[in-house]
């Protein structure tokens, strides 16, 4: 049966009895799926036609998701409504483990959100987790305010705060700090939410996340700091607003790599001279006792060369 068009199959439908109806929705697999699109396009009137004359209220497709599942992730509430009056597994599962109520919050649906809560989902926590992923500010307030866990962490231990913090989300941010989230947690990489802001660049959430106190010299697995870490990406202007912030210029991670010495080696021009003319120490040594002038010359970065040279550092030293 073709359902391009789901009104078509509701007049088709009128036209039968009761017993044809009933026969055509058991035997036809075709028409079990429309239940699927009926539930996506939210027609209501399709919907409670295919349960009333025998269609299964679970019925899954390819992805395992149920016409509750579909509605849900539209934002469908009449039809969330029908299915679960109808029986419909608000528990039910799609092949990612995604029920109902954790599509309507990583979708951005705060009426089905909080009509599924009202109805026995109570389990908040992976609900928070993505609605933090997909920037659906409204949703995580409303998760915190009916007793989500703001630590609760996905399965890299990444926690609501870091989750936005990597999407860029600097309204979720601002709100899960303001609402008391551990602003250093870290997760399995030993990343905080400033590593991570660093990481990805985003200047703006650093700024925010520094004025709210977070540890300037939390350091990653690698014992690298946030200085370091933008020092190695060439996010310059991260690296000018930490320093001006007062982040330690001669930190060190665990391979005896000093911001200066980081730059050097990827190749950061523009960030070394910045380091440098805030007072960089120019001769400090990593573990193999290597110098910044030493990296650029063993490396033939030529450039880097002839500046460390113009700035004065120690032609003659060695490992």
């Amino acid at each position: 049966m073709k359902s391009d068009n789901l009104d078509d199959i509701c007049n088709f439908f009128d036209e039968l009895s009761k017993v044809e109806l009933e026969n055509l929705i058991k035997k036809n697999e075709d028409v079990k799926k429309v239940i699927h699109q009926a539930s996506e396009k939210g027609n209501l009137r399709l919907v409670k036609y295919l349960i009333e004359y025998g269609c299964d209220v679970n019925y899954s497709d390819y992805l395992q998701r149920t016409p509750l599942i579909n509605a849900s992730i539209k934002g469908n509430l009449e039809v969330v409504r029908y299915l679960i009056s109808s029986g419909a597994n608000i528990g039910a599962c799609d092949k990612s483990g995604s029920t109902a109520f954790i599509m309507a919050s990583k979708e951005g649906h705060l009426e089905v959100v909080k009509y599924l809560m009202e109805v026995g989902d109570k389990d908040v926590s992976k609900p928070l987790i993505e609605a933090s992923k997909e920037n659906r500010l409204e949703i995580v307030k409303y998760l915190i305010s009916v007793g989500s866990v703001k630590e609760v962490k996905d399965d890299g231990g990444n926690t609501p705060l870091i989750i936005a913090t990597k999407g860029g989300h600097l309204d979720v941010v601002q709100y899960l700090v303001s609402d008391g989230a551990y602003k250093e947690a870290k997760n399995k990489d030993g990343n905080t939410s400033l590593i991570i802001a660093t990481k990805e660049g985003n200047l703006e959430i650093v700024k925010y996340l520094i004025s709210a106190g977070v540890d300037k010299e939390v350091k990653d697995d690698g014992g690298n700091t946030s200085l370091i870490i933008a020092t190695n990406e060439g996010h310059l202007e991260i690296v000018k607003y930490l320093i001006s912030a007062g982040a330690d210029k001669e930190a060190k991670n665990k391979d005896g790599n000093t911001p200066l010495i980081i730059a050097t080696k990827e190749g950061h021009l523009e960030v070394v001279k910045y380091l440098i003319s805030v007072g960089a120490n120019k001769e400090a040594k990593d573990i193999y006792g290597s110098t910044p002038l030493i990296i650029a010359s063993a490396f033939d970065k030529l450039e880097f060369v002839q500046y460390l040279i113009s700035a004065e550092a120690d032609k003659e030293v060695k490992i």
